[in-house]
């Protein structure tokens, strides 16, 4: 079963910025590396619920017991076995400096060519940088000159 980023794309991408902006925002966490490997890794479950749903007939309808029965989890659903393999390529590349030059390129670029200084930074149609927060009234403007 693939759970990673080469079957979902851009829609993993999306639920792991949705995910990593929870945890700095909502649960306070900060983008160490344990932090980062527990979004992934929440994520590839969202994800593989999602897989498993999609190809799974609707379960008969039954009482739900009064009690869980112990040790009955997802795992008869989702192949845990396949979260594993893909946690260990994402933990591999965090551990790694593959990316890093490019990273450090982009952020020069912010800086140097596009005037980002500081967040939240929004450049529209690459000729007006809103950097702050901003009201409704400056983005209407903005979208006024551009239309």
């Amino acid at each position: 079963m693939d759970y990673g980023i080469d079957k979902f794309g851009n829609r993993m991408q999306d639920a792991l910025v949705e995910e990593l902006f929870q945890s700095h925002f909502e649960r306070g966490e900060c983008a160490d590396l344990p932090t980062l490997k527990k979004c992934a890794r929440s994520v590839l479950y969202q994800f593989a619920a999602i897989e498993n749903a999609a190809r799974s007939p609707p379960p008969p309808l039954a009482p739900a017991p009064a009690t869980p029965t112990p040790g009955a989890n997802h795992s008869r659903l989702i192949d845990d076995e396949a979260i594993e393999q893909e946690m260990a390529r994402i933990e591999q590349f965090l551990d790694s400096d593959e990316g890093l030059e490019e990273v450090v390129e982009e952020i020069r670029v912010a800086k140097q060519d596009m005037g980002i200084q500081g967040v939240p930074s929004i450049v529209v149609q690459n000729t007006y940088l809103l950097s702050g927060g901003q009201d409704s009234h400056t983005f209407v403007e903005i979208f006024k000159r551009v239309v």
